[in-house]
């Protein structure tokens, strides 16, 4: 015969446990209590039905000695199972329900928690130990002493109601990280506009020093005046990036589109890179269709996309090695830009952080590198805003593949089966 109190096995959780984990705030179990009245041992076997039947809508209910302390879970299956058939209720109708469990039962502990245990513990005490207690219910006490029953219904919905809470407050700190982006997009865009006022003043009247509209300059007021020029215009591009991302990040980001020339901008934007690539020894080369390829797209965006990538790659790349961009149409018709090098590479778990804006991977090379760490993630912002996606294939060492894949809608024209070129570049070019 099956165990009176449904029997549940595991082990009694004490309030000192619980206790300790009160600190940490959250739930606590005292929100599952239903004040049930328990059944004493001394309480004849007839009471005992007669209280279960009162209380119909729960499984089962504690058994508590003269001390108020529970030592079983009477299952009313088990029990209504037992006291039907008719010789034992003839026997112990008017007995001590000690008696009937004590003839005809095999008793293991129900579970028992502490008021002060959280939901969290129930949850993997339950799952881990008690398995049976999801269906039976468990024994809640307060310094070992009866407080009432616990369902596995009962946690069910207060399990539902916290996750309810937790997507309001997940959604409530979504709003304000939201409300801190803007606020600092709407700060960057500010700041960059007044930085970039005193900049172009202080860009314009270097050139004209430099060409020497104000009088002859000797050798080193020459060597002065290259370097305020060349840190104005670095730092000025440093601005317009940020700008760049403040809008992108905003929401205010536009593009101007038109038909685009894919291998133009390609071959422009190799131009553009191979005097800072043969200064490190570095090759450029490119695979590029003979023949247009012409999408529909921003041509200034999508160039400052194919710079940041070739300057990124070059950056990164040591002395003597290779840089190689290709634009082709992948067979789904998407136009794809590829810019490989061999350089440094990045690692599987920093790749997703390159992305983000003004995270950067430390190393040795990359310490000496100039930069903010806005190049991938604007250009990823840009590709975006075209519909497409930017990927990077790399590992340490290896090198890094940089894929820019745009829709197939926006390919305008490409020549059916034309040959592609591949080349090499050098600074004379």
């Amino acid at each position: 015969m099956t165990s009176i109190s449904g029997q549940t096995h595991g082990g009694h959780v004490h309030a000192s446990q619980a206790q300790a984990s009160h600190a940490h705030g959250g739930w606590r179990v005292e929100r599952l209590i239903t004040p049930l009245p328990p059944i004493h041992l001394k309480m004849t076997c007839g009471a005992a039905f007669e209280l279960l039947s009162e209380h119909a809508a729960t499984p089962s209910l504690a058994v508590v000695d003269e001390a108020h302390e529970p030592i079983a879970l009477l299952s009313r299956q088990d029990f209504y199972i037992a006291f039907s058939q008719p010789l034992v209720r003839a026997v112990y109708e008017k007995r001590p329900i000690a008696r009937l469990m004590a003839s005809h039962f095999i008793q293991s502990p129900p579970l028992q928690v502490d008021y002060a245990l959280s939901i969290e513990e129930l949850k993997e005490l339950i799952t881990t130990a008690a398995p049976r207690a999801a269906i039976d219910g468990f024994i809640i006490t307060r310094d070992g002493k009866y407080l009432g029953i616990g369902s596995g219904v009962d946690l069910l919905g207060i399990s539902l109601e916290r996750a309810r809470e937790q997507i309001v407050d997940l959604e409530e700190a979504r709003r304000v990280a939201l409300r801190a982006n803007q606020a600092k997009s709407t700060f960057l865009a500010s700041v960059s506009h007044e930085l970039r006022t005193p900049l172009n003043a202080i860009i314009g009247f270097s050139e004209l020093l430099q060409r020497q509209y104000a009088g002859p300059l000797n050798e080193k007021q020459r060597e002065y005046i290259s370097d305020v020029l060349r840190s104005g215009t670095h730092l000025l591009t440093l601005i317009n990036d940020i700008l760049d991302l403040s809008k992108a990040e905003a929401g205010k980001h536009e593009i101007a589109e038109s038909e685009v020339d894919l291998n133009g901008i390609a071959r422009l934007s190799l131009r553009m890179l191979a005097p800072h690539a043969e200064s490190k020894n570095i090759t450029l080369s490119s695979y590029l269709p003979h023949r247009p390829l012409r999408l529909w797209g921003d041509r200034q965006k999508l160039k400052q996309v194919l710079l940041n990538l070739l300057s990124n790659a070059v950056k990164f790349t040591p002395p003597g090695g290779h840089v190689r961009v290709s634009a082709l149409v992948g067979p789904d018709g998407a136009p794809l830009l590829v810019v490989e090098d061999d350089g440094i590479g990045i690692a599987a778990q920093d790749i997703d952080k390159v992305l983000l804006p003004f995270e950067r991977v430390h190393n040795q090379m990359s310490l000496a590198a100039e930069g903010t760490g806005i190049g991938l993630p604007l250009s990823k912002s840009f590709v975006e805003s075209h519909g497409g996606t930017l990927s990077l294939d790399s590992a340490p060492d290896r090198g890094t593949t940089v894929t820019v894949r745009l829709p197939p809608e926006r390919l305008r024209f490409y020549g059916a089966g034309c040959a592609a070129e591949s080349s090499s570049l050098s600074a004379a070019e």
